[in-house]
This record gives structure tokens, C-alpha cells and sequence, in this order.
């Protein structure tokens, strides 16, 4: 018991000390909403999108509260993570090009970034046990990675302007 107190006040002295925590990984949630179907979605406050198939769409834009959830098949993305949330299930692929995120992504399955990637301040990036992250290029993360998969960077990872990641050293793999 005195082991368990002793780790305890250790974990909350580091937390303060150094501003880093874990997020909880939510469970995936179901698949509903509206099918992505056509080029410039914009999914806003209230909104819920999902994928279920293998498509490309363009003018894709995830603000305000907006959900988009990559259920099956790969999606091929560009356009704007200004909010929200997204989920990329196990089994399931999301390709993007976009280079800045300012959403909150919770990967269980694939997440690729051709190009290379800055997640601001007010993104979250999270990625499950299941999850494998590929990034083409730098990511410079400004808030919270937490990475509990396989994270892919044929660039340099960097942690700017306060950012804090978890699981970057032991389960990262920098090629």
C-alpha cells in the first residue's frame, strides 16, 4: 500500500511539474449519422458524418463541434480540421493531406498524412493500442499527443510552444 501511495504522489508531482498528462481514450463510437457522399462537406456544431467505403472527397471541412467517424474502407480527405471530432476505427483508414489540426482526432485504426503535420493548440491527437499513425514528413505537435499505437515520422518530431506528448519515445518508431 505504501508503494501504491509513494507512485501516486510521484505521478501527480510530475503532472504539475511538467504539464504532461494522459487522455483517456474514449470508447469507438457506433456508426451513424449522414454517409459522406459528395466534395466540400462541411460538418458543423450538432453534425455527425461517417464513412463506410473507399472514396476521395475534396472541400472537406470539420469545424464548430462537428463529428466525422471513418468507420470501414479508406477516405481521402483534403480540406480543413478547424474543430471537432474525428474517429478513425479499427479497420479503417483516413488519408489526408492537410498539414495544420485544430480538432480532435482519436485514432483506432490508420491515420496517414502525406505532407508534414503541426497540431495546434486547441487539437488533440490520440492514438489507441490498435492505431497507427504515418506522417510524410516533420510533426510538430503545440498541445497533448498522446500515443499509446505505432506513430511513423520520416521527418523529426517536435514538441513547440508548451506541447507535450506521451509515448513518443518507447513506442515510436522515427524512420
Amino acid at each position: 500500500m505504501k508503494h501504491l501511495v509513494l507512485i501516486l504522489i510521484c505521478c501527480i508531482a510530475f503532472e504539475i511539474s511538467y504539464g504532461i498528462s494522459c487522455t483517456t481514450i474514449p470508447a469507438s463510437p457506433s456508426c451513424t449519422g449522414t454517409q459522406l457522399t459528395a466534395d466540400n462537406t462541411n460538418i458543423g456544431s450538432g453534425q455527425t458524418y461517417y464513412n463506410n467505403t473507399t472514396q476521395t472527397r475534396g472541400g472537406f471541412t470539420i469545424s464548430n463541434g462537428g463529428i466525422f467517424i471513418v468507420c470501414a474502407g479508406t477516405v481521402t480527405v483534403t480540406g480543413n480540421f478547424n474543430g471537432g471530432n474525428i474517429y478513425i476505427l479499427a479497420g479503417a483508414t483516413l488519408i489526408t493531406s492537410s498539414t495544420t489540426i485544430s480538432c480532435d482526432i482519436y485514432n483506432y485504426g490508420t491515420l496517414n498524412f502525406t505532407s508534414g503535420l503541426t497540431v495546434n493548440g486547441s487539437g488533440l491527437l490520440v492514438n489507441a493500442t490498435t492505431g497507427i499513425i504515418n506522417v510524410t514528413g516533420n510533426l510538430n505537435e503545440n498541445t497533448v499527443l498522446n500515443n499509446y499505437g505505432v506513430t511513423n515520422i520520416s521527418g523529426t518530431y517536435s514538441m513547440v510552444n508548451g506541447g507535450t506528448g506521451t509515448g513518443m519515445s518507447s513506442n515510436s518508431k522515427l524512420n
